[in-house]
This record gives structure tokens, C-alpha cells and sequence, in this order.
């Protein structure tokens, strides 16, 4: 197990380069839609919604559908596949 301080400075490390996206209400409800309309699991429907609410392009995921554009927006893309 990393010590507190090891774990700490690995997360402000990460923070510099990644922006934090905050679950709201709007994206609870897209979710629900999400997960209704492509039969994601309930956290990935939550993944999905967030990347669509923060405009991307590509999500990288090894479980969902390699090559799926979920609303004509967002590209599941596996980066295991050769």
C-alpha cells in the first residue's frame, strides 16, 4: 500500500493534466436515456453521459462496443485492439 502523502501528490499530479467533470442532475437524467436507448451498465451510461456533456470525442473503453458513435458525437474507441 502507497503511503498518504505518495497517493496525494499522484492525484495533484493527475489534476494538472485532467479536468474534473461534475455528475449533476442533467447528467443523471442523460444517463438514464443513455442507458435505455444502448443498453450500457448504469456506471457506464454515467461515463457516456459525462463525455458527451464535456463535448469529447473518443471515450476509451476495453468493455464497451469498439467503434460505436453514440450520438453522432462520441467514438468508443478499445486501445487494446490492434
Amino acid at each position: 500500500m502507497l503511503p498518504a502523502t505518495e497517493i496525494r501528490q499522484a492525484v495533484e499530479d493527475f489534476l494538472l493534466f485532467f479536468d474534473l467533470s461534475i455528475i449533476d442532475e442533467s447528467t443523471i437524467m442523460t444517463a438514464f436515456d443513455l442507458k435505455a436507448r444502448y443498453g450500457f451498465s448504469w456506471y457506464d451510461s454515467l461515463i457516456v453521459s459525462a463525455a458527451l456533456e464535456n463535448d469529447c470525442s473518443q471515450l476509451f473503453s476495453e468493455d464497451m462496443q469498439h467503434g460505436l458513435v453514440i450520438e453522432g458525437k462520441l467514438t468508443i474507441q478499445n486501445p487494446f485492439l490492434t
